[in-house]
């Protein structure tokens, strides 16, 4: 079973008036006195079975290249949030402080790390910077927000509105991330899929990649490749 961290009343409202390490849409993220990291939910209700099921699962069965669950955390029996892994070495991916070499690594490093998971009936879903960690010496990269994957049965809970947008047309299917991977891809190179032209397009990526990027703006038309794999490295 998955450990469990009883937080006294006192000791809640210590951590609440703390300063949080950061914030995600469902709720922030504190570092612990034992050099780990606390996602304490938002909602009243506080952690819902869903992700207390994937949490779980994920605590039986770690996987590589994503943040590991250790306990969750709970006060007088609410099921607060759970205590993760924290590497000091890693920090929020940021394209646009990565030299191209460097952005084009982790690009093609996260779509490897990507289909590892999809081996373990793992849709991650939204895929954005601000989910994924990186070691800026080393360029390793894993992916963090982990209780909002998809995992067996068990759905996303929240869906960013690129994401929801894509599933909107084409439900969540086996293209879902790497179509999220290849807007990633786009936007890294500062390009927007709505108002991106061909000239700009054929400036960072290959003429064959044309197709995909027609599939960013019109989801049903989507090929399901990775746009990563038609870029220029120059």
């Amino acid at each position: 079973m998955l450990p469990n961290i009883k937080l006294t009343k006192t000791e809640y409202q210590r951590l609440k008036q703390s300063s949080p390490f950061a914030f995600g849409s469902e709720g922030a993220i504190y570092q612990s006195p034992t050099n780990t990291i606390y996602k304490i939910f938002f909602d009243q209700n506080g952690m819902c079975d869903n992700k207390l099921k994937k949490i779980t699962q994920l605590y039986q069965r770690p996987l590589e290249h994503m943040v590991k669950p250790l306990s969750t955390i709970s006060c007088d029996d609410l099921l607060l949030g759970y205590e993760m892994t924290y590497d000091t070495t890693m920090h929020n991916f940021s394209p646009f402080y990565l030299s191209r070499e460097d952005l084009i690594h982790v690009l093609e490093t996260t779509r490897e790390q990507i289909i590892y998971f999809h081996h373990y009936d793992i849709t991650f879903g939204d895929i954005f910077p601000r989910n994924i960690l990186i070691n800026p010496k080393t360029k390793t990269t894993i992916f963090c927000d982990i209780d909002n994957i998809r995992l067996g049965q068990y759905p996303i809970d929240l869906m960013s509105k690129p994401l929801a947008q894509y599933c909107k047309t084409c439900f969540l299917d086996e293209k879902t991330d790497a179509y999220m991977h290849s807007l990633m891809t786009l936007n890294s190179f500062d390009l927007d899929e709505k108002f991106c032209d061909i000239e700009e397009f054929t400036y960072n990526f290959q003429k064959e990649g044309i197709e995909v990027l027609e599939g960013l703006k019109n989801p049903p038309v989507y090929n399901g490749k990775y746009l990563i794999k038609y870029i220029k490295k120059r």
